[in-house]
């Protein structure tokens, strides 16, 4: 077990409760929560009832998840706060997000950038003071496009569209993975392919 020298914490934007857990919103927290159940936990602490941090030991490598419990468009906060209290370089974070103008499956890798519309990731940038944050946008787009995207992103993932998220999930599992072992370079020759 080792630190990776490309990725030190998981950061997955969602909204806190059991009425969000299954939202297209929260596919941030979902994927969170699966590669906890995969690893070893060493520590679980909450930060001043703001963010949840998981140290555990998964793939190989020591690795934090976070899970910001402000809801998603106060994101920032709560991961500047972990950030901080751990000092870790914005560029050693991956956050996690919903993208409605993906396609629903799709991802995408990036190292930098602006938030594209996204309030978490708007919260979380401007917290942290940087658009060189890295990040995996996980697809949760229809077609046509609803006009409510408000709604539409707080309701849960419909019956059909689960193999398909179960899929994706195991996707960004396996980019996560390279992250740690190659780097975000090789990373995202890999997840954005498709």
């Amino acid at each position: 077990m080792g630190v990776s020298p490309f990725l030190r914490a998981v950061v997955g934007l969602g909204n806190p409760g059991e009425t969000y857990a299954r939202t297209r919103h929260n596919i941030g927290f979902m994927l969170v929560d699966r590669i906890r159940r995969e690893a070893q936990v060493q520590k679980k602490r909450t930060l001043e009832g703001a963010v949840q941090v998981f140290a555990v030991q998964w793939a190989d490598w020591d690795l934090y998840l976070v899970k910001p419990l402000t809801y998603m468009n106060l994101s920032g906060p709560g991961v500047r706060l972990a950030q901080s209290r751990y000092g870790w370089k914005p560029d050693e974070l991956l956050i996690v997000y919903d993208d409605v103008d993906l396609p629903l499956g799709r991802l995408r890798l990036r190292t930098s950038g602006s938030a594209g519309g996204h309030k978490g990731m708007a919260s979380v940038l401007a917290a942290l003071g940087t658009d060189r944050v890295p990040r995996l946008r996980m697809g949760i787009g229809v077609n046509p496009k609803p006009t409510d995207l408000a709604t539409f992103v707080l309701t849960p993932f419909a019956a059909d569209e689960w193999p398909v998220v179960a899929a994706m999930l195991d996707r960004a599992t396996e980019v996560v993975r390279r992250i740690l072992a190659e780097g975000f370079e090789k990373a995202m020759n890999w997840a954005n392919r498709s």
